[in-house]
């Protein structure tokens, strides 16, 4: 989702600044004590399966209660060793085996097997599910063909138990990314119970999990998750449980935070924050643009995108009110080559493509609707573009604000001619930002669909050696831009209400993803020269 631009310049403003202004801090935890995390978040629907998870929060709540073949480091977000506690791979790059840990069990304390893996991973890519990350699955064997109905037969999959503790993977074609993509929360397990289900479990009370903590009390303002103790790693977890707190109102949230109520927020208001302790702000790999509706007319056609897009002046629209503005999709990672996207205003190119497209000044274009979030950075500069195209071509257009939850929802249904979205990568890797574009994607909400596009990306998976495979994925983007499918707006920053002279294991990093297990409170010491007192 967009941030308000003002409230993060007004963030890193403070950081530059570094004020000494003093303010309430969270406590550390008392000796003794059951080491309890206080948490607050947005108070908007949060789903806890994994089916249908969607949101960056609930990305950041999946590290608590699940863990997958393969985890993010929680510096660098290279995978790192799970619920596998070692793997082999064919001389072909095509076939992995993973062992999975003997202790390794449900916080019911049912054993963890290679088949739950199994179970789950066909409970995401079943076609009747329609699940937002199945398309993740389709670097493995059959697994495509299988989500959209076209293989019945399971064992022509390329994930198998071959053991209890051994799982094979046998890939399309190899793939560079794949230990990486094991990471994200698409391929955890999720217990049997929960496989079987024939009711919706996702507004559940508590929840069998097979992360470092364990859902046990849930209400509409508040989640209490507590400690796994049969997690295979549980004596390295520094935390006892955590406490999500719901807010409607960042600046509440900010107000209990400086009292010491709160220990970390997701939402603020910066406003109240005089001391740079208190917060965190980074950039992050994540872009905010706007796209048309692609698979209807007229909007389907890249010519008369293309045309709309160069009668905009970028310049203005991406201006001094948005952080990082820019023309490309894909963020700013070593490696990759240079993209460029639309930045200047062409009119008379735009009037020759609308000309060649049968719409010469525009005439007969229908009206366009842009849906945004309400209140949001993204409605004014959509206002802006929609204002252009109306005087420059007395184009009918609507600027439709709505809310978060509600807007998600709509969206699906491509009831627009222009909509709003911000990305935030699931790994680390240009691939997060193009495989949403691909045919039949289930996050194409565009409604994208380009062969060629297609052909790049996946000739592009296969590609082993890092530089040609940054080339041939830059290709991709470059294409995708000149469509004008996507207008890139500008690259996010994130803020956090926390403070890390209190907290440890807590990191800033490009996904804005801290997972729960290494989180822990740091031990207050006096100074050297200071005298312990006996306790009396």
């Amino acid at each position: 989702m967009p941030f308000r631009a003002r409230s993060i310049l007004h963030v890193l403003c403070l950081l530059a600044a570094a004020a000494l202004a003093l303010a309430p801090v969270a406590a550390f935890a008392a000796e003794g004590e059951p080491a309890e995390l206080v948490m607050a978040a947005s108070h908007k629907s949060v789903t806890l399966d994994p089916l249908h998870t969607f949101t960056a929060f609930e990305s950041q709540l999946f590290t608590a209660l699940y863990e997958g073949l393969l985890s993010a480091d929680p510096v660098t977000l290279a995978p790192r060793p799970g619920i596998a506690s070692s793997w082999t791979v064919s001389d072909d790059g095509r076939t992995y085996r993973f062992t999975l840990r003997s202790d390794s069990s449900f916080s019911n304390g049912d054993r963890l097997k290679a088949k739950d893996f199994v179970d789950s991973w066909l409970r995401m890519i079943d076609p009747a599910a329609k699940a937002e990350y199945s398309f993740l699955f389709d670097v493995i064997k059959g697994a495509h063909a299988w989500r959209t109905g076209q293989l019945k037969d399971q064992k022509q999959l390329g994930f198998r138990a071959l053991s209890d503790r051994v799982l094979e993977v046998e890939l399309e074609r190899p793939a560079a990314h794949f230990l990486v993509l094991l990471t994200h929360i698409a391929f955890v397990p999720v217990h049997s119970s929960l496989v079987a289900a024939r009711s919706s479990w996702d507004n559940a009370q508590t929840l069998v999990s097979d992360g470092p903590f364990h859902l046990v009390s849930r209400t509409a303002d508040e989640m209490v998750l507590e400690k796994n103790l049969r997690y295979w790693d549980a004596r390295n977890v520094g935390l006892d449980r955590i406490r999500v707190r719901f807010y409607d109102d960042a600046k509440a949230a900010t107000e209990d935070y400086l009292a010491g109520r709160v220990h970390w927020s997701t939402i603020g208001d910066y406003e109240l924050v005089t001391d740079p302790d208190q917060f965190e702000a980074f950039p992050m790999f994540s872009t905010s643009y706007f796209f048309f509706a692609c698979n209807a007319a007229p909007w389907n056609d890249a010519r008369i995108r293309r045309a709309l897009a160069l009668l905009v002046a970028w310049d203005e629209v991406r201006g001094e009110d948005l952080i990082f503005p820019t023309s490309r999709l894909v963020p700013s990672i070593r490696g990759y080559p240079e993209v460029k996207g639309i930045e200047e205003r062409d009119a008379a190119k735009a009037r020759e493509l609308l000309a060649e497209a049968g719409f010469p000044g525009g005439r007969g274009l229908p009206k366009l609707l842009i849906k945004v979030f309400g209140g949001s950075s993204t409605a004014e500069a959509a206002r802006a573009m929609a204002a252009t195209w109306n005087l420059e071509l007395s184009l009918e257009t609507e600027v439709r604000e709505m809310d978060a939850d509600e807007y998600f929802a709509d969206i699906k249904s491509r009831d627009f001619g222009l909509a709003v979205s911000t990305w935030i990568g699931d790994y680390a890797d240009p691939l997060t930002f193009l495989q949403l574009w691909l045919t039949g994607s289930n996050l194409n909400d565009a409604g994208f669909s380009d062969p060629a596009f297609d052909a790049t990306v996946e000739e592009a998976v296969g590609i082993q050696d890092p530089d040609r495979r940054y080339r041939k994925l830059a290709d991709a983007e470059q294409m995708l831009l000149d469509s004008a499918a996507v207008l890139p707006l500008n690259h996010s920053a994130v803020a956090h209400l926390i403070n890390l002279t209190h907290i440890d294991g807590w990191f800033a990093n490009v996904l804005d993803l801290h997972p729960f297990k290494y989180i822990k409170f740091k031990v207050p010491r006096a100074p050297s020269d200071v005298a312990l007192l006996p306790a009396p």
